[in-house]
């Protein structure tokens, strides 16, 4: 890690299990900050921002877009 603090996070969140971020909806708890924004923005909120431009399928994160793509419609394309 390229500084001593976030060594220390990562090994309060992974090592130790530390999860200070709780969600108000339900009872899920996160060890990032930001990590509980998206839970509560894709799950409560109903957000998915990263849209399939094929079959229009929403998610959270683009790299499970991507995922999603690769699986989905690649697999079907003959110029693959």
């Amino acid at each position: 890690f390229s500084r001593k603090q976030i060594l220390n996070r990562h090994i309060e969140s992974v090592h130790e299990g530390k999860k200070p971020f709780k969600c108000n909806n339900c009872d899920k708890a996160f060890s990032h900050k930001h990590t509980l924004n998206r839970h509560i923005e894709s799950v409560h909120e109903g957000k998915k921002p990263f849209k399939c431009n094929i079959c229009e399928k929403g998610f959270t994160k683009k790299v499970t877009l991507n995922g999603h793509i690769e699986s989905a419609h690649q697999q079907n394309n003959p110029l693959k």
